[in-house]
């Protein structure tokens, strides 16, 4: 009866942890710290799979996505973890990237996937610098230069739109690339190269039947279902210490700022 006791006691202190990583909004560097930082605190040894949650996911961009998709991947290769990666409401353009390093890809019935393609714009200030007879001088190593070929002070007329452009479809292309060897087999993008030209965007459902996604369903369904004991850690929502912490910080930054508490005030 005691060893019955204390295993269960023991089972129950050492249950298995799944973290929960949420992605939300347009991948950029600072998205890509906070994710980072969060896959830091997953406990190896009790985790069996981490759940990477995209939220409502526009874009990001490609150079972002990439780094961010390597690094959680490695790390769970490297640790023999399993990524269960969602689509909740939408995983868009560059971010399906994200999306794809999973072992196995959900998206709900109604989350929209797709729209693969680099947003691009060019902003011009010549007008403005012509209008208020402000004179711009750059110097270039050469007239062929990158910035002195879409520089922002010079004529729209003279911008070289089409290097622009021919950027973004190098990135799309590598985008696509990488889908394809983090998904072998199961999204065929020369069969729905037309759709992906056009930036056709798929419900969860659609998603399905052309290999985007796995199967359907919500995380906390799915994850409830494969890991009945274990514990759901949401690593991107800070815990109450965590918080006490960041404001205990802040008021530490600010006495050090005063000169009226920086004199008595000793930092380690």
């Amino acid at each position: 009866f005691r060893f019955s006791l204390m295993e269960k006691i023991f089972k129950y202190l050492f249950r298995p942890i799944v973290p929960v990583i949420k992605v939300r909004g347009y991948i950029e560097a600072a998205n890509v710290a906070l994710t980072l930082e969060s896959i830091g605190k997953v406990k190896p040894m009790r985790s069996p799979a981490i759940a990477l949650v995209l939220e409502s996911v526009v874009g990001g961009s490609p150079t972002q996505v990439y780094i961010l998709a390597e690094k959680i991947k490695h790390f769970c290769e490297d640790h023999n973890i399993k990524i269960y990666c969602f689509a909740n409401r939408s995983a868009l353009s560059h971010s399906y990237l994200l999306l794809s390093i999973g072992n196995k890809v959900y998206a709900d019935k109604f989350t929209l996937v797709g729209g693969f393609g680099t947003p691009t714009s060019h902003l011009s200030l010549y007008n403005f610098f012509n209008t208020n007879k402000i004179r711009i001088q750059s110097f270039k190593s050469s007239e062929n230069a990158l910035g002195n070929r879409i520089s922002w002070s010079k004529d729209p007329k003279d911008v070289d739109y089409q290097l622009i452009k021919s950027t973004a479809n190098i990135l799309d292309k590598k985008c696509l690339e990488l889908i394809e060897r983090f998904r072998p087999n199961k999204f065929d993008t020369n069969k729905y190269s037309k759709e992906i030209d056009n930036g056709h965007i798929w419900t969860g459902e659609q998603a399905k039947e052309i290999g985007l996604v796995d199967e359907l369903g919500s995380y906390e369904s799915v994850l409830y279902r494969e890991f009945p004991r274990a514990i759901f850690h949401d690593l991107t929502k800070k815990s109450q210490v965590e918080r006490y912490w960041d404001i205990f910080r802040r008021f530490v930054k600010i006495a050090t700022l005063s000169p009226h508490y920086s004199k008595n005030l000793k930092l380690s």
